[in-house]
């Protein structure tokens, strides 16, 4: 299929990583690993299934020239999590202690770290906060959690495998204070922030995170309209993403066929009980969500070839380690130019749709999707819904929403 592609296109900026067909382990997850006892917990989400991609593009495929590529490995923090390793390090220096669980789970996922020497980062966090407060409030809320990542990133990761304390490690701390021109943690911090705040612009995040919440939107109407059978609610949904939005969302469709099915647990919530403006803001907080488990794909790209970045998920929100453990990205479509969006195959572990609907049905299903996948690579670009007609889009969705939602708590 790949050497027909490149056969039929002679496409030499096009790339596809695939996953699910590779014969190399990936280099430190063989699967989805958790932190902690008791009720809370930190789970490091592994969607590449314990494999590393390979790369099949026009010079490997037509010119026959081998590729030796890099791999960097990247853990994404979620907010809760970057909020909670800041509130370890406070506390440790003095005050309330952090609640039991919550302390062994957070130390428990420093302590891996620490061993791997992996990067764990705070850039959704500090995406989300840019996204969803006032600039004041952004850099005032934000520079001191940061002020703390730092700190930990500059710690001796044997001292604290060996005995809990945060050494600082001088060599770490001039290398961050030269980074960050700052003569401390704090102003190291805030300098990061200030300059993230700066260099961003809001309009960045609109359009992936709208698509997502119209998405969501309609998948709610749609699951409380009718009692149709799953397939032609799927069907319904397909057609809302090609009419109306002009794009086939990899993650959402999928993402509607396990919510149409009722195994989304409490990551797609609204129901009629609710107040409209709670079930807009559930699905505005889930549209986020989807964006953070969305990140190991988007950071799987050819912009830097021959370096790959492999990222990972850690999240100690329960909802997101359920949905997270699901996901299998099968493949991606990428390009080194800017002409095409990436398109990714996912795959959702469906044995629970597999005992409630029969094997041959979900196999069907997994095939559809998948050619529709790959047909969009070959279809015309640029088909997509304008922001202004996607802001509009949500507004009369929202309307709907309205109508549906008649409770007052």
């Amino acid at each position: 299929m790949y050497r027909e592609y490149f056969d039929i296109t002679k496409d030499k900026e096009a790339h596809f990583f695939v996953i699910s067909n590779s014969p190399y382990p990936a280099a430190i997850y063989s699967e989805s690993v958790m932190f902690g006892e008791g009720k809370h917990k930190v789970c490091i989400i592994d969607q590449f299934d314990g494999k590393r991609p390979i790369l099949l593009n026009y010079e490997y495929l037509v010119e026959r020239k081998n590729i030796d590529l890099e791999f960097m490995h990247s853990i994404i923090l979620d907010s809760h999590l970057v909020t909670g390793l800041h509130e370890y390090l406070i506390r440790k220096d003095g005050g309330k202690p952090l609640r039991a669980d919550v302390h062994s789970a957070i130390e428990k996922f420093l302590e891996h770290v620490s061993n791997i020497k992996c990067d764990y980062n705070p850039i959704f966090y500090m995406t989300e906060n840019f996204y969803n407060v006032d600039e004041d409030i952004f850099i005032e809320k934000v520079s001191p959690v940061l002020s703390s990542i730092l700190k930990l990133h500059c710690m001796d990761e044997r001292e604290f495998i060996n005995s809990k304390r945060v050494l600082i490690r001088q060599r770490d701390k001039e290398h961050y204070f030269n980074l960050h021109q700052g003569d401390s943690f704090e102003e190291c911090a805030l300098n990061w922030v200030t300059e993230f705040s700066s260099s961003h612009e809001k309009k960045f995040y609109d359009m992936q995170v709208e698509l997502t919440y119209a998405c969501l939107l309609k998948m709610t109407l749609i699951n409380y309209r009718h009692k149709k059978q799953v397939n032609r609610k799927n069907d319904e949904f397909k057609e809302f993403l090609f009419k109306e939005l002009g794009a086939l969302l990899a993650w959402e469709l999928n993402l509607a066929t396990h919510y149409f099915s009722g195994f989304t647990g409490k990551l797609i919530n609204p129901d009629p009980n609710m107040s409209v403006e709670k079930a807009k803001k559930n699905l505005w907080s889930t549209a986020w969500d989807v964006l953070l488990l969305k990140i190991p794909q988007m950071l799987l790209n050819a912009n830097y070839l021959p370096e790959v970045t492999l990222a990972y998920v850690a999240t100690s929100e329960e909802k997101l380690m359920k949905v997270g453990d699901l996901i299998t990205l099968e493949s991606q479509y990428c390009r080194s130019d800017s002409f095409s969006p990436m398109i990714p195959t996912i795959s959702f572990n469906l044995k629970d749709h597999q005992d409630k609907y029969g094997r041959d049905k979900i196999n069907e299903l997994i095939k559809a999707n998948n050619k529709m996948a790959i047909e969009r690579i070959f279809e015309e670009k640029g088909r997509i819904i304008s922001p202004a007609g996607l802001k509009c889009l949500i507004q009369d969705l929202e309307v709907q929403l309205s109508f549906l939602c008649r409770g007052s708590t």
